[in-house]
């Protein structure tokens, strides 16, 4: 965990992740493929996954939306460094869209008040 006080937590709770492709562009083997269950902070632009209390692991570039990905509901794509490629997924997906809504529809109602101003 950073020692940075002042970085802004964004959200924390388990997460599922997959690993599909190994350092250096390897396929991940099929036995190796599993769904595997973390604990996830994101903070600031870092998002950091916990096996258990004491170790973690720091992602170093940014995740986007797996498009192409449809076996699980809500899921993004990272991909590292070293060219490792993993899926993850977590079962709060209802949350979050929820949440997107209501920030649209602050953003419509500011601008709405914001026009009525004028």
């Amino acid at each position: 965990m950073p020692k940075d006080i002042s970085a802004k937590e964004y959200m924390r709770g388990f997460i599922m992740r997959k690993c599909v492709m190994e350092s250096h562009g390897k396929r991940t083997a099929m036995g190796k493929r599993s769904w595997k269950l973390f604990y996830a902070r994101l903070r600031d632009l870092s998002l950091y996954l916990y096996r258990d209390a004491e170790t973690a692991a720091t992602a170093t570039r940014a995740e986007e939306m797996a498009l192409g990905y449809m076996k699980q509901v809500y899921r993004f794509q990272l991909h590292c460094q070293h060219l490792r490629f993993y899926y993850h997924h977590h079962e709060q997906h209802q949350r979050i869209l929820q949440q997107q809504q209501q920030q649209q529809q602050q953003q419509q109602l500011e601008s709405t008040t914001n026009e009525e101003e004028r």
